[in-house]
């Protein structure tokens, strides 16, 4: 579910009915990389590694849980990406 953060409310589930999945934004700052923290979750990170915001790819799995994302998601960042060299795939 590809979202424009910039033009989403805060703090607010967006939900997808038709594809079951929803969006969290937590920023308006573009999206820098993204992180998998489990089958059900995406966190979105800006360039200096703070949350953007939360994608859910099953609403009904997650909604219960989007607090325990968002804490998981921030301990989840890789960090600050300007100015760095990409961070090569872990093997």
């Amino acid at each position: 579910m590809a979202v424009d953060s910039s033009k989403q409310e805060l703090n607010t589930l967006k939900v997808d009915p038709e594809f079951n999945t929803g969006y969290y934004a937590v920023s308006r700052k573009p999206v820098a990389y993204s992180i998998d923290l489990d089958d059900v979750a995406v966190a979105d990170y800006d360039d200096e590694g703070k949350v953007v915001g939360l994608e859910l790819l099953d609403v009904n799995a997650g909604k219960a849980k989007l607090q325990e994302y968002l804490n998981k998601a921030a301990l989840s960042s890789r960090g600050r990406t300007k100015g760095k060299p990409p961070t090569p795939p872990s093997a």
